[in-house]
This record gives C-alpha cells, sequence and structure tokens, in this order.
C-alpha cells in the first residue's frame, strides 16, 4: 500500500508541475519529462510489468494533453510520440526485468526447500535403515525352531521395510554438511581403501570388522575421518611386518565405537599417563600433536579417545563418538526441518 501511495503521489506532483509549466518555456517541459520517469520505474520494478504498463499509459496521456499546444509541427509531434513510446519501452522492459527476478527469486526458494526435503528423506531413510537393520539382527538370534512361521513373517515384514527404505535413498544423496546423520561403517570402509597400498607395501594387512547393523552418526566430520585415519597410519607404522590391523565399529544406544587394533609393540606403562600430553612422543621425527589433538576434537564433541594396551602385545586405541548433536538431537533436527 505504501508503494502504490507513493507512486500515485509522484506521478500527482510532477503531473501538476508538467501541467502548470505547459505555457512556459520547453526547458521546463524537458525536465518535466525525465521526472515522469520515476514513477514509470518504481511502478514497474515493484509492481511488475502490468502495473508498470499502466502508469506509463497514464503518465503518456497526461504528457500529450498538456503539450497539445506545443504541438505546431510535425517534428514535435514526433519528438512526442517517441518520448511516449520510452516511457512504454522503459516501464515493459523494468517489468519484464522485475518479473525475471522474482520468478528466479520464487525458483531458488522451490529449490532450497526441495534440497531439504531430499535431504530429510535421505537421513530418515538411512537412519531407519540403521535401526531395521539392528532389530533383524537381534530378532535373528533369539528366533527359536518353534516359532518358524513368526520368523518367516518378521522376515518378510523387514523385507518389505527395507525396500521401501531404499527406495527413499535413490534421491541424490546431499552434500556432506548437510546431512543429519552419516554411517560410520561407510567412512571406515573408505578408510581402509585408503590405506591398502601402504599396507601392502610393509606387508601388513588392514581388515575390517563392521557392526552390522550401522553405526549412523551426527558428528562424523572431516575432524573426526582425519583423526581415523591418523591411528590408521600410526597402527601401519608400529606393525611388524606380517601382522595384522583391524578396524572394528560397535553400534551403541548413544554413542558409536571405533577401534584401531595393532600387533606393534604398544605404549609402555611409563608413558602411558603422558601419551595425550601435548608434544610427548615416543616418534624419533614425530612432533607429539596427533593424540592431543584427537583428544581434543573428540572432547569437543562430548566423545572420547582411549588408549589400550593389549594383553598380548599391540594397542587399542578406541574413540568414542556420540550418535547425537550435543545441541540438537535428532528428533529435534527432524521437528525443526518438518515444520520450516
Amino acid at each position: 500500500m505504501i508503494k502504490w501511495t507513493l507512486t500515485i503521489i509522484l506521478t500527482v506532483i510532477f503531473s501538476v508541475l508538467h501541467i502548470r509549466g505547459s505555457g512556459t518555456e520547453l526547458v521546463g517541459h524537458l525536465l518535466h519529462q525525465q521526472l515522469f520517469f520515476i514513477p514509470i520505474i518504481l511502478a514497474s520494478f515493484w509492481f511488475h510489468l502490468r502495473a508498470g504498463l499502466i502508469v506509463a499509459v497514464i503518465i503518456s496521456v497526461i504528457y500529450i494533453t498538456s503539450m497539445q499546444a506545443h504541438m505546431t509541427s510535425p517534428d514535435m509531434k514526433i519528438t512526442l510520440l517517441s518520448q511516449v513510446s520510452l516511457y512504454l519501452f522503459i516501464a515493459a522492459l523494468i517489468g519484464w526485468l522485475a518479473t525475471r527476478l522474482d520468478n528466479q527469486q520464487k525458483q531458488v526458494i522451490k529449490d532450497e526447500k526441495n534440497r531439504s526435503v531430499i535431504t530429510l528423506v535421505f537421513a530418515l531413510s538411512h537412519e531407519i535403515l540403521g535401526i531395521i537393520n539392528a532389530l533383524e539382527l537381534k530378532y535373528s538370534k533369539s528366533q527359536t525352531p518353534s516359532n518358524r512361521d513368526g520368523n518367516q513373517d518378521f522376515q518378510e515384514e523387514i523385507s518389505k521395510l527395507k525396500q521401501l527404505t531404499r527406495a527413499f535413498q535413490q534421491f541424490d544423496q546431499p552434500e556432506r554438511d548437510d546431512l543429519i546423520s552419516q554411517d560410520l561403517n561407510e567412512e571406515l570402509k573408505k578408510s581402509q581403501k585408503k590405506f591398502q597400498q601402504k599396507a601392502k607395501q610393509a606387508h601388513i594387512r588392514v581388515l575390517t570388522d563392521l557392526d552390522e547393523a550401522g553405526c549412523p552418526t551426527m558428528l562424523l566430520d572431516d575432524a573426526v575421518t582425519r583423526l581415523i585415519e591418523a591411528l590408521i597410519d600410526n597402527a601401519i607404522e608400529a606393525s611388524p611386518e606380517k601382522s595384522e590391523i583391524v578396524i572394528r565399529s560397535k553400534r551403541k544406544g548413544t554413542h558409536c565405537l571405533v577401534e584401531v587394533i595393532d600387533s606393534g609393540y604398544g605404549v609402555s606403562e611409563a608413558d602411558m599417563s603422558r601419551l595425550f600430553t601435548p608434544f610427548f612422543t615416543t616418534k624419533p621425527d614425530g612432533h607429539g600433536l596427533s593424540l592431543a589433538a584427537g583428544k581434543k576434537i573428540m572432547k569437543d564433541r562430548e566423545g572420547d579417545l582411549l588408549y589400550e594396551r593389549r594383553k598380548n602385545g599391540g594397542s587399542v586405541f578406541r574413540l568414542i563418538l556420540p550418535r547425537e548433536n550435543i545441541d540438537k538431537n535428532i528428533n529435534e533436527h527432524i521437528s525443526e526441518k518438518v515444520l520450516h
């Protein structure tokens, strides 16, 4: 309403000035005809093509009417028609551009909403599939021969639910930073593959022992991935030839466990208390910051990085990674996405 009021007021003011000065020199008319562009441009930009053309037509009528006394020659008529044509052209151009800009903004908002929905669907399907796998695993361990029909029915229902959930996962996977949760197992597989060549050159096998139910977490980011890779790298360097390194995951109710297990010499009893202290290292060329930084990374995420010395030799670095954000759990995140 304010925009329309301002447009009308400006049109009236400039029209009055133009009409009152119709008997004066043409210099005044040249100024007024330029001022008329202001309400035309504002109307076209604010209210788009149709409104801009209406304002331009009204101003053109006022302009031509007030200039009737000066239309004494063909050249003057051409000048007036050119000016009117310019009013209409500017209104059409600005209105078209404003309409296009508005449509582009609406499309951007629509695309953003679609992207949020896809992110939500992908994350929810990922979470649901993890729960299904966990239920299926627990049920398979507790089943007995006396209820075979019930077991078969349960397996069929689980199979249908899995197919439905995987259908949702056919959406394009969103960018990693936008995911509500990710499967830690997938990152562990990537890390294992990344170090296969280095392990092969050292005559060491890198194996995985991953939780069959998956390990979804909201807190998997680049810093945590780099920490896991640093632990694997250290394990390779600390392991003797023809030994094995095991990357193990375990899904818990509130957190996920990741263990990097090697068969090296381990850390001595005397050094264990200083293991996560900055600048402490047992390597000749080490800087003593990786484990201290890793400890802080996990503490910042309400998790932890622990060390255990194996009885038969070797080390176990255990990473405790919460499954949900310390400020917002999965239910709150979903509610926020749905409501907005």
